[in-house]
């Protein structure tokens, strides 16, 4: 009767990198909201004043939820930021347009520093979770807010690719070539180690997960390939698509293979979601670049069940057990 309940022990139970998380992602919410608080009081625009106290409400709610899963698991908070901030001065000195693309560039950093986060949330699923919502929300939020300053005119666009197929209409911008490009040639090396491993396997279930995530894979590389050919873009070399054949599956052990596809997995989610903000250019290819990134958070969540099952995840140090 006195013992304690052990899975309420496994729901308190946290890594020292979600700890750091949480806390950092406290602390980045009150520099965002004194760095709004501030620079409302400069706008001219009663559309964007509009925009920017709804955006500061969504940080501020934010910070409560942090708050509380802080307090929870007794951790240590940041010192809060001013409620408020009013600020005397000549208002005219400072550009609705500086304004708009100085909050851009504090929720741009909030974005590439979520998606960096996420690469080592494994012990307590349940931040694992709430962290993932909370990059998805900011990752919206900087789509949403890209979309509204483009119509303003107020967002600067990076060198645009000159040598587009003349069978399209769309622009591009230089980064986003290189970022599909850079995107097809990754998958190819994933799709090819994926391939390797679910060869050496002796294990039925590991080879057919693997070969199914072959089939996602597939799947991303022809979208892109179509997308690259579509701008007139060439594609990068490829490897073998033909499975190889081995006499020794000892030489490597499922363990090991899990966490090096693993390790793939959340590279690609970081680098997905971390540019998501510098494609400004085409906005269809934002919005694709996004699919790929929740994607890949889906994909990440279930592989990370699966190797918890089979003891076979990389679990960090507990700063609360």
């Amino acid at each position: 009767m006195f013992t304690q309940n052990p899975r309420k022990n496994e729901a308190r139970k946290i890594g020292c990198m979600q700890t750091y998380t949480l806390w950092r992602c406290l602390f980045d919410r009150y520099i965002l909201i004194d760095t709004f608080n501030e620079l409302k009081n400069f706008i001219h625009d009663k559309d964007f004043f509009v925009h920017v106290t709804k955006t500061l409400e969504d940080y501020q709610d934010e910070c409560q939820k942090l708050e509380k899963l802080l307090e929870k698991y007794g951790i240590p908070g940041p010192e809060p930021g001013l409620r408020d901030v009013n600020v005397s001065g000549n208002s005219e000195v400072v550009k609705d347009k500086g304004t708009a693309q100085r909050l851009y560039l504090a929720m741009s950093v909030d974005t590439m520093r979520l998606m960096h986060a996420l690469k080592d949330q494994f012990i307590n699923d349940d931040i694992r979770e709430f962290t993932t919502e909370l990059a998805k929300t900011a990752l919206r939020r900087v789509d949403s807010y890209i979309s509204y300053i483009k119509l303003k005119n107020w967002l600067s666009l990076p060198p645009l690719y000159p040598n587009t197929s003349a069978k399209t209409n769309e622009v591009i911008a230089a980064n986003e070539v290189y970022l599909l490009f850079e995107h097809l040639a990754y998958r190819y090396q994933n799709s090819r180690q994926t391939l390797i491993y679910s060869a050496i396997t002796r294990h039925e279930e590991f080879a057919a997960l693997l070969k199914s995530g072959i089939k996602i894979l597939e799947k991303e590389i022809k979208t892109i390939e179509e997308k690259l050919l579509e701008f007139g873009i060439s594609l990068p070399k490829r490897y073998s698509v033909i499975e190889p054949l081995f006499e020794n599956k000892d030489i490597v052990d499922d363990r090991y293979m899990y966490n090096n596809i693993l390790r793939g997995m959340k590279d690609a989610l970081s680098l997905h979601g971390s540019l998501i903000s510098e494609i400004t250019a085409n906005d269809d290819l934002r919005k694709f670049f996004m699919k790929l990134t929740f994607d890949e958070m889906s994909y990440i969540d279930k592989f990370t069940k699966i190797g918890k099952l089979r003891g076979w995840i990389l679990e960090e140090p507990v700063f609360i057990s």
